[in-house]
């Protein structure tokens, strides 16, 4: 042994340092895997709950504090992703994971990274905030993981989407400071219902990978067209009653904001059913085929979100002007 390698670290076996000149390439490869889209989505929700609650998102505490909220979204999209790779292949997604531009163990690497600084950063930042966080860390972790992942199941699947919805609503509620208004905690828990309801628009693109994964989503269970039908009246139902719900409020923000799920339930409903109408009863649309058109309901409903936490967001600074 010569005096330069007596003094080398130990590296555990199977550890490799990651190369300096692949991490802006895994920063990207890591972006992509957390879906953008759904991050932005996350992110209004955090934003409009701390306006719903008296706070200014632009202060530099809630600044830092969305960040990490961010932060722990995005390593729990990475774990999905990780956990989803061979359906995604199936599914004949280009996924960084499924095609391999991403190795597994760096983005597990990379959950672990981001999951320690956004429950570490809302720690510092948002203490009110954190149980919300460690609830969410622990429903993003169920969801992908274990021998009965909440992803497989029908039911547990949407819920878990629709708890990670509300979960960052009153997050941004409690990072605004003081106690979360119960009338308010009432309205964002219907706005979650719908996006539970909604969210398995989803399901019609992946249904080929999920048969083959054993995943019990609601167009596996159905077929296309009997899972479009009940899908597209769950939603319409749910955003009458917030329709309802919301129409007693003293706040005309809440009930604009609330027509914006109704229109999205429509638009889904019409999509999922021409979408479907072709479809066998009992079948499932390929991939890359009729799985590819069924994704416009999917874009329907992120649109619908983004809309309605636009006009929640541009409502309250009205009503502060």
């Amino acid at each position: 042994m010569n005096s330069a390698s007596s003094f080398a670290p130990a590296v555990p076996a199977g550890f490799r340092l990651v190369p300096l000149a692949t991490l802006p390439a895994t920063a990207r490869h890591a972006f992509r895997e957390a879906r953008p889209p759904v991050q932005a989505v996350f992110a209004l929700r955090f934003v409009v709950g701390v306006l719903l609650a008296g706070g200014r998102p632009w202060e530099p505490r809630c600044l830092l504090a969305g960040l990490a909220w961010t932060a722990l979204t995005g390593a729990v999209y990475l774990l999905n992703g990780w956990s989803d790779a061979e359906g995604d292949r199936l599914n004949a997604s280009v996924r960084p994971i499924a095609t391999g531009q991403l190795p597994a163990r760096r983005a597990l690497a990379l959950v672990t990274g981001l999951t320690a600084a956004g429950l570490l950063g809302l720690a510092c930042t948002a203490p009110a905030a954190l149980p919300c966080a460690l609830l969410m860390a622990l429903l993003g972790a169920w969801y992908s993981c274990g021998p009965r992942p909440l992803k497989s199941s029908a039911l547990g699947a949407p819920l878990s989407i629709g708890g990670g919805a509300l979960l960052t609503w009153v997050a941004g509620l409690r990072c605004a400071g003081g106690a979360v208004d119960g009338r308010m905690l009432a309205l964002v828990c219907l706005f979650s219902l719908w996006i539970a309801v909604t969210s398995s628009t989803k399901d019609f693109s992946d249904a080929v990978g999920d048969r083959a994964a054993g995943r019990r989503t609601w167009p596996v269970l159905l077929g296309a067209r009997r899972a479009a039908g009940l899908v597209g009246a769950a939603g319409l139902l749910v955003a009458l009653v917030l329709l309802v719900a919301v129409a007693g409020q003293d706040r005309d923000v809440l009930t604009l904001a609330a027509l914006v799920p109704l229109a999205g339930s429509v638009a889904v409903a019409g999509l999922l059913g021409v979408m479907t109408r072709e479809t066998p009863a009992g079948a499932v649309p390929a991939p890359n085929g009729g799985g590819r058109a069924l994704r416009r309901a999917y874009r329907a409903f992120m649109t619908t979100q983004y809309t309605m936490a636009a006009v929640l967001a541009v409502g309250v600074l009205a009503e502060r002007a």
